[in-house]
This record gives C-alpha cells, structure tokens and sequence, in this order.
C-alpha cells in the first residue's frame, strides 16, 4: 500500500491508447504497505497532501455511472454486478470448480490478476473482482472496512451465481478480507492462499519511528515509502488499460478510505475469531522491502515473523518463499502463485472426492 506518484509522459506510442500527460499512481503495487503505525503518524498529511495533488491535478478519466462500448479499449473484461444499489465488475475465466475468488491489496484492482488468471485457464475457474470505488465498480457511500467489504463480496458472489464453496485468494489489504471472509462464512470457505498478506495485529507490531533523528536518518523513513513500478509486470495488452483505470479519481479516493480504516478493519479480523481448518498457503516475499538500516532491519524480521504466523492459523497451512519477487507476488511471480493455488484446488477436490457418496 505504498504509492509513487510519476508523471507519464505524453508520447506517441501512449496517446495512441488515449492518455497523454496524466499523474499515474502505483500504490499497493508497491511494497509493504501504508498499513502500519505509518498510516498513524501520517494520517493528515497524506490526507491532506492527496486531497490536494490527486484531486486537483489529475485529469478525470471515468467516473462512476460511466458506460463502455463494446469496441472500447476500456471496456471491463468481465461484466458489472448490481448487488443492491452497488455495481461490482467480475472476471471469471475458466469452468472447472472449485471456484477461484482473488481480492487485491489497496490500491488495486481486478487486472493485475491477469497474469495468474492465464495461467490457470484450463484448469479451473477464476474470478478476479474489483471492490467497491476500484476499477469499473462504482464507489461506495459505505466505510471501507474489511467487514462491510466481505458483505458486499458475498452479496456479489451470491447473485453472480458461483457456486461455494470457494478457495480465496488475498494479496495484502485483501488478506484481511479473504481471512475475515472465511471466518464469518466458513461454510463457504473451501481453502485460502495468502499473497505477502496483512497480519490483523501488524498496525500495532511493526516496530516504531524512532523519535530522535539520530537513531533514524529522514532518508530512511522516506524511503518507506518509495515504491517500485509495477506496470511493467502487467501483461503488455493490459497494461495501458491498467495505467488508464488507475488513475481514476475515484480510485484515489478508495484508497484513503480503506488507508485510514486499515487499523479498525485488522481489528475486524482479530474479532472475528478462527479460520475454519481448511487449506492455507502463505506465499511471502523473498525480496527485502525496507531500506538498509537497523530500523529496516527490525521491519523485515517483524514481518517475516508475522509472515509464518499465518501460516500457522490452521493445521495443515504451509509457507513458500518467493525468492524473486518483492510484494507483488502475484505480478512478479504469476506461474508460482497460479501453482500454489492449484495445490490447494487438488487438496479441495481430493476432499470432495472422499466424501461422495458414490465411493
């Protein structure tokens, strides 16, 4: 949930896709995240300072109620959902159960699941969605907190007709959601994959700023937040579409929503209780993302501890290292993750396999 913020410039090749000249935001897309003590300590001047540059510097794009023509380049690749007065877009690709349901971290949106979504055509069905305010779906007069989140996602579900129950698939903030999800609809609940996920207890665990300027250079907390472009990753027939739907005004305001509920929606999760005994893998990153200090030093080791502790929720839950890839996994790393998903589809459909009737 870290954001860059880098002008594209407006040649050729770009404005033969319809953008020119446009502030691009790389947020979530970056390493881990914004959803720590950080947000705290730079609640109004993120709000502040986004509220002024996003909101007054960057061109419209698409807004909510916008349609699409079949012929257009930003045309959904799936379709849009109305779950009671709320639009949600969905992907799906693929037949095979059980169903894939992937939530993406804050900040990002149905495309960057694309890649893995490929890798998986052929061998089971897939859904990529966009929560309420990101992509095509429309914005949500609601909080953005992880459990209103779930709600809108099994509303979705339901009237998408998917039939549960469903491995989840969440890559950071949006392992908030796919845990408190299985939690409070564990009957729906057939297996989950933890992407470089949120920890509910890592807003209070992430070691603090040190006070003083001598225990911690500025450079080291700007750092923090200087993220790494991740659109190069998106597949090259998507990624100006990408480029194009992330720099909508409404995602930007999205983003500051989920950003300063981030604590109460990990409290959320805490509240919920245990994940039922399903299959689980945690997929962690295996490139570091803090800089090179002591104080860098203590988040890595504070997140790779938090990391293993996921993967201890249920029995069976295991933990791979994703040696090449910082924290967006599912971009840098697609044929890992699509394999990891797969693992817990054979271990789903193994079990459906010894519980019929007909053996």
């Amino acid at each position: 949930m870290m954001m860059r913020l880098s002008a594209i410039p407006g040649n050729g090749n770009l404005k033969n896709h319809g953008i020119s000249g446009k502030i691009r935001f790389d947020p979530d897309h970056l390493v881990p995240p914004l959803q720590s003590h950080l947000v705290n300590r730079c609640r109004r001047l993120l709000t502040l300072y986004t509220a002024w540059l996003l909101f007054t510097l960057v061109p419209p794009t698409l807004a909510a109620g916008d349609t699409w023509t079949e012929n257009s380049w930003l045309a959904p690749p799936g379709h849009l959902v109305d779950i009671g007065g709320l639009r949600l877009h969905i992907d799906c690709q693929g037949e095979a159960g059980p169903v894939v349901i992937m939530d993406s971290g804050i900040g990002g949106f149905s495309l960057e699941w694309t890649a893995v979504q490929r890798v998986l055509a052929g061998k089971v069905k897939s859904c990529a969605y966009d929560r309420a305010g990101y992509g095509w779906s429309d914005p949500s007069p609601h909080p953005r907190t992880t459990d209103r989140i779930i709600e809108e996602l099994d509303r979705l579900l339901e009237k998408e007709g998917l039939e549960p129950p469903y491995i989840l698939v969440g890559h950071s903030f949006g392992g908030y959601n796919v845990q408190d999800f299985a939690k409070h609809y564990p009957v729906l609940t057939a297996g989950l994959v933890l992407i470089d996920s949120s920890h509910p207890e890592q807003f209070s665990r992430l070691p603090e700023i040190p006070a003083h300027r001598e225990q911690a250079r500025s450079s080291d907390i700007v750092t923090l937040f200087l993220g790494y472009s991740t659109f190069k990753y998106y597949p090259e027939d998507v990624r100006f579409q990408a480029m194009e739907m992330m720099s909508q005004k409404k995602m930007f305001e999205t983003f500051r929503r989920e950003t300063m509920n981030f604590d109460t929606s990990g409290k959320q999760v805490l509240r919920a209780g245990r994940i039922p005994e399903v299959p689980l893998v945690v997929i962690t990153r295996g490139k570091r993302a803090w800089p090179e200090s002591p104080y860098g030093d203590a988040l890595e080791a504070s997140w790779l501890e938090m990391q293993k502790e996921l993967a201890e929720l249920t029995l069976s839950g295991r933990q791979i290292i994703a040696a090449n890839s910082r924290h967006m996994i599912h971009l840098e790393q697609p044929d890992l993750v699509a394999s990891a998903i797969m693992t817990v589809v054979r271990e789903v459909r193994q079990g459906i396999a010894e519980k019929s009737p007909l053996r």
